[in-house]
């Protein structure tokens, strides 16, 4: 489903960034194995170099433009809830319903394309 996502923006094309978004999933399934769960997750703060080392953000001489951005997308999809962005840290709570709200995510985008097709004709 976050392929389906990322695609749609063209962001998976760039390899850091979408591999960034991929480990942002994997680690909201370690908390929250099945994607589908009532309980509430801890809230995470880190500082942009401790981000830098969690996502493997190496190659980027911006990085904190890139971990805005990411966790942006991130949210924006549902993997991610109650971001924070501030100069020196962000906090976020990984999602509960992450599979859900990224199956309602890929269903919005398909549904954008399917409108694109049938209005060419």
């Amino acid at each position: 489903m976050l392929e389906t996502c990322l695609n749609y923006y063209g962001i998976y094309d760039n390899l850091h960034f979408s591999l960034s978004l991929h480990q942002l999933e994997q680690l909201a399934f370690q908390q929250h194995p099945c994607g589908y769960s009532y309980t509430s997750s801890p809230t995470f703060s880190m500082s942009y170099f401790e981000i830098k080392n969690l996502l493997n953000i190496y190659q980027d001489s911006n990085y904190e433009q890139t971990v805005h951005e990411i966790f942006r997308y991130a949210a924006f999809f549902g993997i991610i809830t109650d971001v924070v962005i501030s100069p020196f840290h962000i906090e976020w709570r990984f999602n509960s319903y992450h599979q859900r709200d990224l199956f309602f995510s890929k269903m919005r985008l398909e549904i954008r394309e399917q409108n694109k097709i049938s209005s060419c004709y």
